[in-house]
């Protein structure tokens, strides 16, 4: 097993907050601002991907009564299509969706409801931090595809996993993919907390230490992963159990792909 890096630094999710809200708020300010760019064959071909196929949706495909009156949840629903994806293959009593861009929730609330009833599926804004439902709400299954590699905070990617793992009831499932999306080498890696210009100043490199304000370099960044056992710790250490990595290779961009299954 990889052992935990000593640059590992998880911070609380009050400070994480108070950190990076900026950071945050301009994460949300971009994925508004690239809505319109979601319905396109850009994320629609992503449901061709045989590793999406077989990590995400088989598990619901091949036991389709299992999931019968059951609740899902995709986190960072985009356009809505994993939405549509799960409600098409069982006979699910809603499948809900939340992202963190306000467009993306309402667009992908009115693409179901071309082919489901409106009790089928809720979707709402995220505050980027994690789920964002209240404490009575609960699913069976929740997933995610193609959006944690764009997450480059390590601190708030981690409270977004606890999150899940809050609104998972026992003996849910889990099914959250990841990606080693490098664009040219510049990606964060997995345990830094991006941007780092933000974090107390006795984290972060001198040439960084501008109190808590983005630097005027900030840009969005990916994360990258590299070794699937970063993913397993963390899950374990959240309390998932029975956390399996499964990886492989995104179609699209060569990039080395994760699939993490675990359940509660």
């Amino acid at each position: 097993m990889t052992n935990i890096p000593p640059s590992r630094k998880l911070y609380t999710l009050e400070e994480t907050k108070k950190h990076w809200a900026s950071a945050t708020s301009q994460t949300k300010e971009f994925f508004q601002n690239t809505n319109s760019t979601m319905p396109t064959e850009n994320h629609a071909r992503h449901t061709k991907d045989p590793e999406y196929q077989k990590y995400i949706l088989a598990p619901i495909r091949d036991t389709p009564e299992l999931w019968r009156g059951k609740t899902a949840l995709d986190f960072g629903c985009g356009c809505g299509r994993n939405i549509k994806n799960l409600l098409e293959i069982a006979p699910w009593a809603r499948v809900d969706g939340c992202d963190i861009s306000r467009l993306n929730a309402e667009y992908s609330k009115k693409y179901v409801l071309e082919s489901f009833d409106d009790d089928k599926c809720n979707t709402w804004e995220s505050d980027g931090y994690g789920v964002s439902v209240d404490s009575d709400t609960r699913y069976d299954f929740v997933m995610s595809h193609i959006v944690f590699q764009h997450i480059a905070n390590y601190s708030i990617r981690y409270h977004i996993l606890a999150d899940i793992y809050r609104v998972l009831k026992p003996g849910g499932f889990v099914s959250l993919h990841f990606m080693d999306l490098d664009n040219s080498g510049r990606a964060a890696p997995y345990y830094e907390n991006y941007p780092i210009s933000m974090a107390p100043a006795e984290d972060a490199p001198r040439a960084s230490r501008t109190s808590f304000n983005l630097s005027p370099s900030w840009a969005m960044k990916n994360c990258v992963v590299r070794d699937e056992n970063y993913l397993i710790m963390d899950f374990e250490e959240i309390g998932f159990r029975d956390v399996v990595c499964h990886t492989g290779t995104d179609p699209y961009s060569g990039k080395k792909s994760y699939y993490v299954w675990g359940s509660k």
